[in-house]
């Protein structure tokens, strides 16, 4: 056990993050001039924090709440998808993936068309799973829009195909992304569509604590900036809707 510990501390301490707050907090020491010892010293308690559990989650939770899954029947003209990113040689992010395996069960359970936003699957290999499990069951009609970068875009584009090629009245879909991102991407979406129906997936937050919790890792600090990227988005777009 004690070998585990070890381990686990030293992996902590060698690898990103830890590597650069064990950096920071050396230079912080014996550096002379008194700016850089304090410009350090804040780096490594910003990378710190940001590198742990319980930050990550006081971060994120708050984003993950916002929305809970709806319960029992849905009904809307489309469940819109939206991408959360691809790896350079092409494969779907862990994003990616539990947002479409939710789209595609809500849509194999409702028969709603589907509408990929942000997501291109024409290109994924036969073998891919994703594409076995869409040749596997069987779906509403599945429409792509692989023109957005944004979310905002993914809003715009979404409501195109939705009245160009489901229902030229529509006004009522189900909106699927992870659920730290469900507040800014509902906000923007109630601009094009009546009625949002959120369903938040790929939940983030720990809650359940050790030591280990308190050791950085690049994950909670990925998770860390995520949420922050998030804070700074809503902002930016309730100042920008309200002023526009």
């Amino acid at each position: 056990m004690i070998f585990f510990t070890i381990k686990k501390l030293l992996t902590a301490i060698l690898i990103p993050p830890g590597i650069f707050i064990i950096t920071f907090f050396f230079i912080s020491f014996f550096v002379k001039s008194k700016k850089i010892k304090v410009l350090s010293f804040g780096m490594t308690m910003l990378f710190y924090l940001l590198s742990i559990t319980p930050v990550k989650d006081a971060l994120i939770t708050p984003l993950e709440h916002t929305y809970n899954q709806p319960k029992g029947f849905l009904n809307a003209n489309a469940i819109v998808v939206l991408g959360g990113g691809y790896y350079k040689n092409g494969n779907l992010s862990g994003e990616t993936v539990k947002r479409l395996l939710a789209g595609i069960y809500l849509s194999y359970k409702t028969k709603i068309p589907l509408i990929l936003s942000g997501v291109d699957i024409k290109y994924l290999p036969k073998n891919t799973p994703i594409v076995k499990i869409l040749d596997a069951v069987d779906v509403g009609n599945i429409y792509e829009d692989v023109k957005s970068k944004d979310t905002i875009q993914n809003a715009a584009q979404s409501y195109k195909i939705c009245t160009r090629y489901i229902n030229p009245q529509c006004s009522s879909i189900i909106l699927v992304t992870s659920a730290y991102h469900m507040p800014r991407a509902k906000m923007l979406f109630d601009n094009f569509f009546k009625n949002v129906i959120p369903y938040p997936v790929d939940y983030k937050e720990d809650l359940r604590y050790n030591l280990r919790s308190f050791l950085p890792n690049m994950s909670d600090l990925e998770n860390s900036t995520k949420a922050i990227r998030e804070y700074l988005g809503i902002v930016y777009y309730f100042i920008l809707l309200k002023v526009f």
